[in-house]
């Protein structure tokens, strides 16, 4: 099923305006403050296009620093092993570059019998970081996922059927990748490409987003029916066992979760959470528990920014 082109354009434009607002400083932390432990490995893109920034809390730096993006009009971030992070920029271009700020970005630059990919959105690093998916919507609208190889630039590209719901795509393990469709009975769905076979199959309802952790053991999803946040083990949410989910609570009624991201073991969970009109409210890290979600660290938002991003080092 193809997308109009008009539509296809309108989604393009909203997808530019949503990512484009992202990553980086934290000025802000609750009554306690966060201890370094708390936010070791978390980097937040904030910012509006044109003057996006980037700040990384690693080990040399718990307490946060500026690391330089590979352009202002940086638009979405990835964390891949080694504290390196993946960048989209609004022009649909990928870069990579390490959380140090130490080398200058790279350009991945598509090989000449490379599929024509289009212009990609919120790319997101593969488990071993050797790949990069991503949203593509083609010239003739045809909605899909790319998967582009980090050090050659080839890259394949595979059509998904039905609108797609703009948020970043979720790697399940190092084959299979998921993205978000819009569905008419539960709002959205994931489907999963499988990256050796090219088969693109069904996979859970009931999601708006989901982020699954870089071994393949946690996820936590938006639900598209109540626009809560829940986490489980991926391999019941496959099952559609959505009896085994643990809610992650809000810090206050009137907010909602807007990008989040779990760490490599599927134990930490950086959630932004927003107001309605998108501005954020706080980013908090909550810890994977037997019984739920628990608390570790409260930040506020950065500066002036009214969005971030978030993702993980690894």
């Amino acid at each position: 099923m193809s997308l109009p082109r008009a539509h296809a354009r309108r989604q393009a434009a909203r997808c530019a305006a949503l990512v484009a607002v992202a990553v980086a400083a934290l000025v802000g932390c609750d009554e306690n403050g966060p201890d370094g432990a708390r936010v070791d490995g978390l980097a937040i893109l904030s910012g509006d296009v044109g003057r996006t920034r980037l700040t990384a809390h690693d080990a040399t730096d718990a307490a946060g620093r500026e690391v330089a993006v590979p352009d202002p009009a940086t638009a979405w971030i990835s964390g891949a092993p080694g504290s390196v992070l993946v960048a989209t920029l609004a022009d649909g271009r990928l870069a990579v570059g390490n959380a140090a700020g130490d080398e200058d970005w790279r350009f991945i630059e598509p090989n000449e019998d490379a599929q024509p990919a289009g212009s990609l959105l919120f790319g997101a690093a593969s488990p071993n970081g050797e790949r990069v998916a991503a949203l593509t919507l083609g010239a003739a609208g045809q909605f899909g996922v790319a998967v582009t190889e980090v050090a050659s630039g080839a890259s394949i590209v595979f059509p998904v059927e039905g609108n797609p719901v703009l948020t970043g795509p979720a790697w399940i393990d190092e084959e299979r990748v998921g993205v978000v469709v819009e569905d008419p009975d539960v709002g959205g769905a994931i489907s999963i490409a499988g990256v050796a076979s090219g088969d693109v199959t069904g996979g859970p309802g009931n999601v708006r987003a989901a982020a699954v952790s870089a071994d393949g053991s946690a996820v936590v999803w938006l639900s598209s029916v109540d626009g809560r946040l829940y986490g489980s083990n991926t391999s019941t949410w496959l099952a559609g066992q959505e009896i085994a989910a643990l809610p992650v609570e809000p810090p206050r009624a009137e907010v909602r979760p807007g990008s989040f991201a779990l760490d490599a073991g599927g134990t930490r969970l950086a959630v932004v959470w927003e107001r309605d009109d998108g501005r954020v409210v706080e980013i908090a890290v909550h810890r994977r528990m037997a019984d739920g979600w628990a608390v570790d660290a409260r930040l506020g938002p950065p500066g002036d920014d009214p969005r971030a991003v978030v993702t993980w080092l690894r």
